[in-house]
């Protein structure tokens, strides 16, 4: 970490488990902080370490996706102490954590619409809930992907001068909050190519 700080490079920590994400705290406070900084997962936190990661400025990009593909079976292998830890996102963001969200596709689901729904509902394949108290509203899980790729965390916005990548919906924001799934896309802009969704 301290080498690729020295080359004015951020790191970005694979941190699925508790341990993973203890030993990246301790060689991070060792090493120091760097901007754009972040951890991968974050998907066990234990009691203290969301306030731990925010006093270090670094941002958590992490995976609601998880839950609806393996929340069941996390709840039968996580040893029992850690359920009530797994892939937190509410608290991260009560304690002032820059956090975003991704798929790790292949290894999640690739739809963000099924992540910023679970985001909410934090609500496995079968229908459990997966640590209910980490869930967010659907505003903030829709602001968990429009994030900078240079700074994941921070929001982006449409004006002269930034990247005219854009998701149009297809109704006014206050309904498409209520239903969050991929059939609220009308069209989506990436660079000059459009694919129009509406046919």
């Amino acid at each position: 970490m301290a080498a690729a700080h020295r080359g004015k490079v951020p790191v970005a920590v694979h941190c699925v488990s508790a341990e993973q994400l203890v030993v990246t705290m301790a060689a991070l406070e060792r090493s120091g902080v760097r901007a754009g900084d972040r951890i991968e997962h974050a998907g066990v936190v234990p009691p203290g370490y969301a306030r731990m990661i925010a006093a270090l400025g670094v941002t958590v990009v992490t995976q609601p996706g998880f839950i609806a593909a393996r929340g069941d079976e996390y709840l039968h292998d996580v040893p029992p102490p850690e359920r009530q830890w797994l892939y937190p996102c509410r608290s991260l963001l009560a304690e002032g954590v820059g956090v975003a969200a991704g798929s790790d596709s292949p290894f999640g689901p690739l739809d963000p619409w099924l992540a910023m729904a679970t985001a909410t509902t934090r609500r496995a394949a079968s229908g459990t809930r997966v640590v209910a108290d980490e869930g967010i509203d659907p505003r903030r899980a829709m602001l968990l992907y429009l994030g900078r790729p240079e700074a994941p965390a921070r929001r982006r916005r449409v004006a002269v001068g930034e990247p005219g990548d854009l998701c149009v919906l297809r109704g006014r924001m206050a309904v498409v909050l209520t239903d969050l799934g991929a059939h609220q896309v009308a069209a989506v802009t990436i660079g000059e190519d459009t694919i129009d969704f509406r046919g």
